[in-house]
């Protein structure tokens, strides 16, 4: 498993939260956090070909035959056993990896969208752009807790 994140973690609790997770998850299958610049807002240029360089950046790592996973504001909402249901059917499946992406904090562009075999909605409510790593990593553990059949989730 990957998570590919647009930007970079400032915050220094986060980033402990962060790497504290990671490693939670590492006990269970090995993932790997990959930051990726996100490219600078231009007012001269369309936010939609900014986040189509952002696109490129993620789909160059991409390995083929990678399930593509989104959090996406726009996508389903899942329960957190909904979550650990559809983790453990990729594992599972004849997919090579598994590829979490986090988008800039100006989105996701329409190409990542439309290949995306998940796209996950972690709430209605609008969260900072660097706590959603936090909670998609939490979500990625709890799933975890939850496959192996542990008291953490209950």
């Amino acid at each position: 498993m990957r998570l590919f994140v647009l930007g970079r973690l400032k915050e220094p609790a986060l980033k402990s939260l962060c790497d504290d997770y990671q490693k939670r998850i590492q006990r269970f299958h090995p993932l790997t956090v990959e930051e990726i610049p996100d490219e600078s807002i231009n007012t001269k240029i369309p936010l939609e070909k900014i986040l189509e360089k952002e696109a490129e950046k993620i789909f160059n790592k991409v390995k083929p035959g990678a399930m593509l996973i989104l959090f996406d504001v726009k996508g389903k909402p899942y329960t957190s056993l909904e979550l650990a249901k559809n983790l453990e059917e990729c594992l599972q499946s004849s997919f090579q990896e598994i590829v979490f992406v986090i988008g800039s904090a100006h989105g996701l562009a329409e190409s990542l969208k439309k290949k995306a075999h998940l796209r996950i909605s972690l709430s209605k409510l609008t969260f900072p752009h660097q706590l959603v790593r936090v909670i998609a990593l939490e979500q990625i553990y709890r799933a975890w807790t939850i496959i192996k059949n542990m008291t953490y989730h209950y």
